[in-house]
């Protein structure tokens, strides 16, 4: 006899009475507490006041039918098993007895094995709804009550749900932010680069992003940290929580630039070579992201920079002898190297990326070496960071083994 079962009260509501002295025993027998009752109406005044755990209800009672009784045991919001007998079998018995929120249908005659078994199976999913329930609500209450702003997002990134604080901060109300993407919040060039680098990092099943800025309801800004997890169902991604706390501004404006290159995996002073475009180009702007000043120089169509990697055009500077509308342009190395000796000392700690220094032709392979050899030093000076991205498929063996003898490798993964 289980020490669950021993503890269960059940209500047998039945008019013939053999079954009930049968049934009656056979619980008791097996541990449970049984009462009985054989009509409708008296076993409603049995429920008044007496916590009961289950009912066992047949459908034909002598006053009201048993399906009565079920809709007064749910309407009253009773949380009891409830199981229905019927010696009539038919199936809108059936049909409506499972409509109204039985949690079983039994026919007539009973096998006792069958009905204890069936009142234990019962039983064992009322408790998991139960404590399912109660999870869900404490769930909801932790979430309610935190200080930090949680939010549920859908995988195209739609506020799905939103927590109070998330409201509270932001001046705004579930029906004014639900629906809406969470990148409309997010500065225009930010959000292209934060979503890229929270994309990456959430197929590991969670990420911890770089503090940016959120906008109020009012259009003020607000300063934010945030970490990122799936959500999943049957291991497939369903949506993104996000869990937000607003910070200050510090000293720094933000993450401190050291822990920010450690994160990244780079150093100050150092000069680096990435043989990923993408990879070189995402870093850059992760960079960024935390903080860390920056400028890439490129011989790319800066347009696409702008929109494919969410880079602001005051970062990017082209590498080209036709100007480009709005955009500041070097045109040989010569002027990229005043560029960089004019721009490296008032930007103390930020990090450059040269991308495309094929875009002059005119320059020979030993000129781009002594050129990245003359600026190495600058970057030291002025602790800042070099990269370059260079696909070796696309130079000689000894270019590439020269480019590794003055700067380090990143690979891309």
């Amino acid at each position: 006899m289980s020490e669950r079962t021993s503890r269960t009260k059940l209500l047998l509501i039945e008019d013939d009475e053999q079954l009930t002295d049968s049934l009656s025993l056979i619980l008791k027998e097996n541990g449970y507490q049984v009462s009985t009752c054989t009509s409708g109406r008296d076993s409603l005044d049995a429920l008044k006041g007496n916590p009961f755990d289950a009912l066992i209800i047949d459908v034909r009672l002598p006053d009201i039918s048993g399906i009565e009784v079920l809709k007064t045991v749910k309407a009253e919001g009773l949380d009891i098993c409830t199981l229905m007998l019927s010696g009539a079998a038919t199936l809108e018995d059936a049909v409506e007895s499972l409509n109204q929120g039985a949690d079983a249908f039994i026919l007539k005659p009973v096998d006792p094995g069958a009905l204890i078994d069936r009142i234990e199976r019962v039983m064992r999913v009322k408790n998991l709804q139960r404590r399912l329930v109660e999870s869900e609500d404490r769930y909801r209450t932790l979430v309610e009550s935190s200080s930090d702003g949680i939010l549920a997002l859908g995988l195209d990134w739609t506020i799905m749900f939103a927590n109070g604080s998330f409201l509270e901060k932001m001046g705004l109300t579930l029906e004014e932010v639900r629906g809406r993407t969470f990148v409309s919040f997010i500065e225009p060039y930010q959000s292209t680069l934060l979503l890229m680098t929270l994309q990456g990092a959430l197929q590991e099943g969670k990420a911890i992003l770089p503090r940016f800025r959120i906008g109020r309801g009012d259009g003020s800004p607000m300063l934010v940290e945030a970490s990122s997890a799936l959500i999943r169902r049957d291991g497939k991604p369903l949506g993104v929580q996000m869990i937000l706390r607003e910070v200050t501004e510090d000293s720094n404006g933000g993450l401190k630039r050291d822990r920010a290159f450690k994160l990244n995996r780079v150093e100050q002073g150092e000069s680096y070579i990435h043989n990923s475009r993408d990879s070189a180009l995402r870093l850059f702007g992760n960079l960024l992201l935390h903080g860390v000043e920056g400028t890439i120089y490129t011989g790319d169509d800066p347009f696409n920079l702008v929109s494919d990697y969410g880079f602001d055009p005051m970062n990017v500077i082209v590498l080209i002898s036709s100007p480009v509308d709005d955009y500041e342009s070097v045109s040989d190395l010569g002027e990229l190297t005043e560029s960089l000796t004019s721009y490296l000392p008032e930007h103390n700690g930020s990090v450059i990326l040269i991308d495309g220094l094929n875009a002059f032709p005119v320059h020979r392979f030993d000129e781009v070496s002594k050129f990245i050899h003359g600026v190495k030093q600058i970057f030291y000076r002025e602790k800042s960071i070099l990269i370059i991205p260079v696909d070796p498929a696309t130079i000689t063996d000894q270019e590439y083994a020269t480019l590794l003898s003055e700067l380090k490798l990143i690979r891309s993964g």
